[in-house]
């Protein structure tokens, strides 16, 4: 059954109904040429009915994701043109439309749609037939793929990846608190964005029920969800402290049920109360803009419901990939952080990877947080891009040198803080205590007026204070006189702390009191702490 496809596709109509009928998308790929259209058409003929259309459609799918990569004949294929499209696979050079890439399950899959097609197909022999492609060895060109689909990933490139305290100000820059929550958790996690977020291939995002805050802890765990089909024991489970008070507040402020995802549109999907199924405005006298948002209805896309948006089920869909992506990238480009990578894979997963390297966490541990197996390259490449075992050489040979092993990743930008008043673990990313209000930052201090203007202010006070009560136990002091030497006083005092009596007001010398001496004494005391605390 030797065919001269050639031939056979210049004679044939380039209808190729088969193709249209198993993926027309396919079909009317224009990066596959009508030659090689031909020969897939062939395939799927006679493969439709060998295998579950489930399958066929998996099958085209690969063809279709491959296909700007085919400049070649399918039928003269060498073996360097299918290890170069799977070499291009496993580096991630080959992408999805939105420039996500592809998981490590999906690639599987399209190494085993070329395989079945030149082992399988091209060399398929059934009762009394011969090979498709005689002079083609089909095995040959796809034996031991897995190489190439494995091969170490690309150099990674440390100077393109945000550090913990750029990290700090894209998350900063963020429009919302959610989106802070999705950016500062993603990289916590260092997470390959199909763990959290629902994608093509893993349609199940992580809900609720997935993290647990420790009652008694400042740490929270997380049961991140499978990257590619696969069983339970394969999810990776992280401990983790840095976003954990972030998320607690998250947690809090929507009160989730254990089963939502734990990031979701904010805008919800109107839909039918009776089936779930989506319900569409019904328009008042064709014109929509005369109804009110609280007279609006609505009508079952599926059964007979009609009703007032009031009535109607609202869902928050759990947040895409896609919009992650474009939160991610909005965030990188609204802050003051330049010429870093904007997608979530280098934000998530490789900064958090160099960060966790420089900050000299073991092999051991750095596998497990990661998920990446004992055979796993990828500890080494993050190593080698911290250039971490030369500085270490360095060191050892110049103990005299100041030497930087660990580099700007070595950051504690974004570890959290305890407040100094009631211990409550706080994120970085906030200037008050979330519990008592207490200030965290000099932001903060700002906000609740206790900044080093408003100690200077309080020292002011008490200078005053000292100077009334110190002329008041020398000397018995003229009424009209009082005035005068209070300020040749205070003038002295104040100087010491850089303050002018300009800055006094009339009226300051209320308030005088008799006080004894031990009063003074400890008034002058305060003072010199306070003198003392601000100098230093």
């Amino acid at each position: 059954m030797t065919k001269n496809t050639t031939s056979d596709s210049n004679s044939k109509e380039t209808s190729f109904e088969v193709l249209h009928r198993v993926n027309s998308e396919l079909a009317k790929n224009p990066e596959i040429s009508d030659h090689n259209k031909q020969i897939l058409e062939d395939f799927f003929d006679e493969w439709i009915d060998r295998v579950e259309s489930s399958t066929i459609d998996d099958y085209s799918s690969q063809w279709n994701r491959i296909a700007e990569e085919i400049d070649f004949n399918l039928d003269e294929a060498e073996r360097e043109d299918v290890k170069e499209i799977i070499k291009k696979l496993g580096r991630d050079e080959i992408k999805k439309r939105n420039g996500e890439t592809y998981s490590d399950y999906s690639k599987d899959k399209t190494k085993k749609a070329l395989t079945v097609f030149y082992r399988s197909f091209v060399e398929y022999t059934g009762e009394g037939e011969e090979e498709y492609l005689e002079e083609l060895n089909g095995s040959a060109l796809v034996r031991k793929l897995d190489k190439y689909l494995n091969e170490p990933q690309k150099e990674v490139i440390p100077e393109t990846k945000p550090d913990p305290s750029q990290m700090k100000k894209i998350i900063e820059s963020a429009d919302s608190f959610r989106n802070r929550c999705i950016i500062f958790f993603g990289w916590a996690t260092g997470c390959r964005i199909g763990e959290i977020f629902p994608t093509d291939d893993k349609p199940q995002p992580l809900l609720w029920k997935d993290i647990n805050f420790k009652s008694n802890d400042d740490k929270m765990t997380v049961r991140l969800r499978v990257n590619k089909k696969g069983g339970s024991s394969s999810r990776r489970v992280i401990n983790m402290v840095n976003s954990r008070p972030v998320m607690k507040k998250l947690y809090e402020e929507q009160n989730p049920d254990p089963d939502e995802p734990v990031f979701k549109e904010k805008d919800a999907d109107i839909r039918c109360p009776d089936c779930r199924a989506n319900a569409t405005r019904v328009a008042k006298n064709s014109d929509k803009s005369m109804s009110t948002s609280s007279r609006r209805k609505y009508a079952c896309d599926e059964c007979s419901w009609r009703g007032k948006s009031s009535s109607a089920y609202r869902k928050k869909e759990a947040l895409g990939a896609g919009a992650v992506r474009d939160i991610v990238k909005e965030a990188v480009n609204d802050s003051e952080v330049r010429n870093i990578d904007d997608n979530p894979h280098a934000v998530f997963r490789k900064a958090r990877a160099l960060h966790k390297q420089a900050m000299n966490w073991g092999d051991g541990g750095i596998r497990s947080f990661f998920g990446w197996a004992e055979n796993s390259s990828s500890p080494g490449h993050y190593k080698e891009a911290l250039e971490v075992n030369q500085k270490q050489d360095l060191q050892n040979e110049h103990p005299e040198l100041d030497i930087n092993v660990e580099g700007r990743f070595y950051d504690e930008s974004l570890k959290p803080t305890k407040c100094s008043e009631c211990e409550k673990l706080n994120s970085r990313l906030w200037d008050i205590c979330n519990r008592c209000g207490k200030e965290l930052t000099y932001d903060g201090m700002v906000m609740t007026g206790d900044t080093p203007d408003s100690t200077k202010n309080e020292i002011k006070h008490e200078v005053k204070d000292w100077g009334i009560d110190y002329l008041l136990d020398k000397s018995s002091i003229e009424e009209e006189d009082f005035k005068s030497e209070l300020m040749d006083v205070l003038d002295n005092k104040l100087q010491e702390v850089d303050f002018d009596s300009q800055d006094l007001e009339d009226g300051d010398e209320e308030g005088i009191e008799d006080l004894d001496k031990e009063d003074i004494v400890e008034k002058m005391q305060k003072l010199q702490n306070k003198v003392e605390e601000l100098e230093g």
